[in-house]
């Protein structure tokens, strides 16, 4: 299952956990209240998979492409992984599963502070439209997923900070998490 905890405040290196010994694990109660779903699945035919193919069906995910993360093999491989860096909100739900290698989500949480979730394969994170969020790879410097949307690929999906900031689904966002309580 995925282990989350609160970000240091100094990173150095990105791609290490940069996880203090006092950092503070962030239970899944919290991840739930800023909307973040964590599921895992066999590495097997996951197309296949029944619990997988349900789940796509339960959250209207019609959509899917395969990504492939790899730093320092092209440069057009290593723009897409900067890409999936830059901080940005989607306008829809995005799910991420792991099949390969594995990274970390990083998710701004209400007092924008960063929490860190580590994903490796077989994890699968979904991530509310509205907010901010990162993919960072871990020091292996590969990742090979499947992402979902309820959108259609070529669709003007992502949003990067600040433009972000004043979208309506961001605002959305904003307004969920003040009216909610964990726990």
């Amino acid at each position: 299952m995925v282990l989350a905890w609160y970000l240091s405040e100094t990173v150095e290196n990105p791609n290490l956990l940069n996880r203090p010994e006092d950092a503070r694990i962030v239970v899944m109660c919290e991840l739930h209240f800023l909307g973040v779903e964590a599921m895992r699945f066999a590495i097997t035919e996951t197309a296949c998979d029944p619990s997988f193919m349900c789940m796509r069906m339960f959250k209207d995910f019609h959509f899917d492409k395969e990504v492939t993360l790899s730093k320092g093999v092209s440069e057009e491989g290593d723009k897409l992984v900067d890409e999936y860096a830059r901080e940005h909100i989607d306008i829809d739900h995005e799910g991420m599963m792991v099949q390969e290698g594995g990274g970390f989500y990083d998710i701004r949480e209400q007092n924008d502070r960063w929490i860190r979730m580590e994903v490796k394969p077989g994890d699968m994170l979904i991530i509310p439209g509205g907010a901010y969020h990162r993919f960072i790879l871990d020091e292996n410097n590969h990742m090979k997923g499947i992402s979902l949307s309820r959108v259609p690929p070529g669709d003007d999906t992502t949003v990067y900070r600040p433009q972000a900031d004043n979208h309506d689904v961001r605002k959305q966002y904003a307004q969920r998490l003040v009216c909610t309580r964990c726990c």
